[in-house]
């Protein structure tokens, strides 16, 4: 992972995961600059031994690919020694090495001299920038940022422990503790706009104030919404600095991730991140490496949303034919997934399915009919499903009796464990299976390819819901069968 905060604000949400930036190719672009030139020069130096470089190179992040803007041979023996002075289009994050397999970051600023030195064969993690107040002052403010992150992480895991057992005043008490948290994040990055302008820009897309139902100007009605409608609150997309810093990019990523996979509704998600693409300028570096962003963010957690992006990011940017193979190879694959997924999309009918119960007997979904049904797709060596069930229990004995029924669809592999997992967890519905682990024809024919996963039927078998978990399958429930 180039860039150390990457994802920094998904890390206090909920909902959202990491990003990772995804390097396909490196190609060669003009040596000592591109773009405009500017009147004030650049310098870099380093010091090495017992390196085999031939020549060490600066490059910029620029979609799937870091392209090198400039290069300095390696002088002398056993201790190597390079210098650069010359013309880049801007302030900003470069990347310095000889290959894009093995960068370190550096902030190239107008009157430093950065010096690096270190291990040439691990630039990623061995290399160390001197003599750059700027630089420092960079490193400084990574680990302060990490170090209030993992105080937000710890407010998160808190508030969903909260949520989860319906503790009304540990979730407001845990909500109070984020809004300190984000206070703290807020002051330090400030402090950082004045004297060092470029680093704090590394920190602003990042920062997220988090939603507070008890002060809610905008009236939002949910954590989720709230994400989405802020997100952007305050950025300067026009701002030419976002070029050459990762912040924008590498936050879109996580945004792309929470619109696909928290929203129902594929064309709200597009709308949320289209507005965002469309304020950035066409061609640019920024809109290049949000695009990527977005395709692997969206990669990550297998949408399909990935089509339109890759789709995109190919149409705007056609020259790389390595690139270009790699995304076409991944757009194929989710096409067919789509059409999969189609098959269980809200409104279809759910798919018969006929698998053995423990006691050997064949039970049929479609036998439930009459009756609102939650299939549950599970495996006694899921720990996520194993921590869900008593949520799961708790909502079966409160429905059963109004026409709720479960029909239990098992991953394992083992009859043992389980009929073991199911007597432990007291899950008193319906269970099948065919003990055939990941291949279970009925997670084939539902495209699973997480569990816990559930799909909810209506009374004449037709899904309605996807992935209901906790308050949320509750308050569903409530809807459908009453309070």
């Amino acid at each position: 992972m180039l860039f150390k905060n990457q994802g920094q604000k998904m890390r206090k949400y909920p909902f959202l995961l990491g990003m990772v930036l995804l390097v396909l190719s490196c190609n060669k672009g003009p040596i000592g600059g591109f773009g405009s030139s500017v009147s004030n020069e650049f310098s870099i130096s380093g010091t090495f031994s017992g390196c085999p470089m031939d020549s060490m190179r600066l490059y910029v992040a620029d979609g799937f690919q870091f392209t090198q803007v400039a290069s300095a041979a390696f002088s002398g023996g056993s201790e190597k020694t390079f210098s650069w002075s010359g013309i880049l289009s801007a302030e900003g994050l470069y990347y310095l090495g000889q290959a894009p397999n093995n960068l370190c970051q550096v902030m190239m600023i107008r009157g430093e001299k950065p010096t690096v030195s270190g291990n040439c064969f691990d630039l990623r993690s061995g290399g160390k920038i001197a003599n750059s107040e700027t630089n420092a002052r960079m490193d400084m403010a990574f680990r302060r940022m990490n170090v209030l992150q993992e105080e937000a992480q710890n407010c998160t895991r808190t508030w969903m422990t909260a949520q989860q057992s319906a503790n009304p005043a540990a979730m407001t008490a845990s909500r109070q503790q984020m809004q300190t948290v984000y206070q703290k994040e807020k002051s330090f990055v400030d402090s950082l706009i004045q004297p060092f302008p470029l680093v704090a820009k590394l920190f602003l897309p990042a920062l997220y104030q988090p939603y507070d139902p008890a002060n809610n100007p905008g009236n939002y009605s949910s954590d989720l919404d709230h994400f989405l409608a802020t997100f952007s609150q305050g950025l300067d997309f026009s701002d030419t600095s976002y070029n050459y810093l990762p912040s924008i990019p590498d936050n879109m990523g996580g945004f792309a991730q929470t619109a696909f996979s928290q929203l129902s509704d594929p064309a709200r998600s597009e709308s949320l991140i289209d507005n965002l693409l469309n304020k950035m300028s066409s061609g640019s570096l920024l809109r290049r490496n949000a695009l990527r962003s977005v395709v692997n963010g969206l990669d990550q957690v297998s949408s399909t949303g990935y089509i339109k992006y890759a789709q995109l990011y190919l149409a705007e940017n056609p020259g790389n034919s390595q690139v270009a193979t790699a995304l076409r190879g991944r757009i194929q694959a989710y096409a067919a997934q789509k059409e999969a997924e189609a098959k269980t999309a809200i409104g279809i009918q759910a798919q018969e399915i006929a698998l053995a119960t423990p006691q050997g007997k064949t039970l049929k979904l479609s036998s439930l009919r009459g009756k609102v049904v939650l299939i549950d797709f599970w495996a006694s060596w899921c720990k996520p499903c194993r921590q869900e069930n008593p949520n799961v229990v708790r909502m079966y004995q409160r429905f059963k009796s109004k026409g709720f029924e479960i029909y239990g669809v098992s991953l394992d592999r083992d009859k043992k464990s389980w009929v073991d997992a199911i007597a432990q967890d007291g899950l008193t519905w319906n269970h099948v299976s065919d003990l055939q682990f990941w291949n279970c024809a009925a997670a084939q024919d539902y495209y699973v390819r997480s569990i816990p996963a559930t799909f909810l039927l209506d009374k004449n078998g037709v899904i309605i819901a996807k992935n209901l978990r906790g308050p949320a399958l509750e308050a569903k429930l409530e809807e459908l069968l009453g309070s």
